[in-house]
């Protein structure tokens, strides 16, 4: 596979199947967990479900950061034909992953009881967090560096031990769902249970690679490492911040919604939440399938290839947010008798609120793209000040006033007009860009 010559079209979709296959997988283990815990425990433990997510998007962020940071680099260094360079880019995610792990594992596990408070957790709901957070706090390592290890294993043209590795965790995570949760009777905490030990096994199967043959990543010694950190954090801010946008609306959206609604409606975000992320993830997956031939590429200076791929990649996007708003809009009560326990209050608020949150998905897919493209093609600032906007400035400016005016559905609709003003921000600098 010669990324500088192949067809950009069969290249696309090399990348593609085994990266959204992994993104799904990934989301997997949270769907199929919201479904043990609603069917089992029913609406406090998909509540719970909506306080434990922010730790979920804490891992992604980490691994995002040094992954999509590193391997962007990498890929440069790869298409400059400057091996030395792509190793020590390589190297300097690496320890930064290392420091990350180390500090974040201390400080989850010491203030577990506080940080859950934090996430929105009520005196009725903290029981069933803990019950689970306990579990992904005692294995977030792996965690982590699972988020971590697919980009580089992508960029070292081995997507699809990546998509292997996913799978089989995530073929597991679903067994131990049913056994643990169910014939084991460990509800919520068998639920954690699973998803820990899919996460680890799913962390070794990819360390596996680095003893391969086939393995050309190397550590090295950077010459100058401080350097080496903020090119590897600038370059990975972009896409690492869409998942520190994700944990600051989430905690902010766990305690609007139960100032200006209820725990039922937190009940509801719980499952929709996963549902969302699922999504986000997918549209991860295409616009990361796209990012190592753009930016190795990009390398080259080859300008004819980025746009091919990025043409392929923004049809893609529109396909799938297509799909997905399409299902949430028609189907809103068949997926929330999937996700928990039926009851007449759950039914009647959660069909209302799904078809307004689902609007979100075209711009957010949109937005996503936008954001690892012009990381891709070294213009960190801009996809910098998208993730800015779109995750804190706009979107919580927004989350704060409307409330005011129209109670519980101003926060729906916050999100959605936060989204949607940044897709117009995105296109205006993807016209600078010239990819429009």
């Amino acid at each position: 596979m010669d990324i500088l010559k192949d067809n950009p079209l069969k290249l696309f979709w090399k990348y593609l199947i085994p990266s959204i296959g992994g993104a799904l997988v990934v989301t997997i283990y949270s769907f199929i967990d919201t479904i043990a815990v609603g069917q089992s425990v029913g609406a406090n433990g998909t509540a719970a479900i909506a306080v434990i997510t922010p730790l979920f998007q804490i891992a992604a962020f980490v691994g995002i950061l040094c992954g999509t940071g590193g391997s962007v680099l990498f890929s440069i260094a790869k298409g400059e034909k400057n091996t030395e360079k792509a190793n020590a880019c390589y190297t300097a995610s690496l320890i930064i992953m290392i420091i990350f792990t180390v500090l974040l594992w201390a400080f989850l596990w010491f203030f577990r009881v506080d940080i859950m408070r934090f996430f929105g957790a009520d005196e009725v709901v903290l029981p069933y967090a803990l019950k689970y957070g306990n579990c992904i706090i005692a294995g977030f390592p792996f965690m982590l560096f699972s988020m971590y290890l697919p980009f580089f294993l992508r960029n070292d043209n081995a997507p699809n031990l990546a998509f292997v590795s996913m799978t089989i965790g995530g073929v597991f995570n679903i067994f131990g769902d049913w056994f643990f949760v169910f014939p084991m009777n460990m509800g919520i905490f068998g639920a954690g249970l699973a998803t820990i030990i899919g996460t680890i096994i799913q962390t070794l199967i990819q360390i596996s690679y680095f003893f391969t043959k086939k393995c050309s990543l190397n550590i090295v010694k950077p010459n100058n490492i401080i350097k080496a950190f903020i090119k590897t954090f600038s370059c990975g801010f972009g896409a690492a911040f869409i998942e520190i946008a994700m944990i600051i609306n989430t905690v902010l959206l766990n305690n609007l919604i139960m100032y200006y609604a209820n725990a039922v409606s937190l009940a509801v975000y719980g499952y929709l939440l996963t549902i969302v992320a699922l999504c986000q993830h997918i549209f991860l997956g295409v616009s990361q399938a796209a990012q190592p031939v753009i930016s190795t590429n990009f390398g080259a200076g080859n300008t004819d290839r980025i746009e091919s791929i990025f043409k392929y990649s923004i049809i893609t996007t529109i396909l799938f947010s297509v799909v997905f708003t399409g299902v949430g809009m028609l189907f809103p009560k068949e997926i929330t008798k999937v996700f928990v326990k039926e009851t007449p209050e759950i039914m009647i608020i959660a069909p209302h609120i799904l078809r307004i949150y689902f609007l979100v998905l075209p711009f957010l897919g949109f937005n996503i793209l936008v954001i690892i493209y012009l990381q891709s093609i070294h213009k960190e600032k801009k996809a910098a000040l998208i993730t800015l906007l779109r995750g804190i400035i706009i979107n919580s400016l927004l989350l704060l006033i409307l409330p005011m005016l129209l109670k519980a559905d101003g926060i729906w609709w916050g999100v959605v007009m936060a989204e949607f003003i940044v897709a117009i921000i995105s296109a205006v600098f993807l016209y600078q860009s010239k990819a429009l």
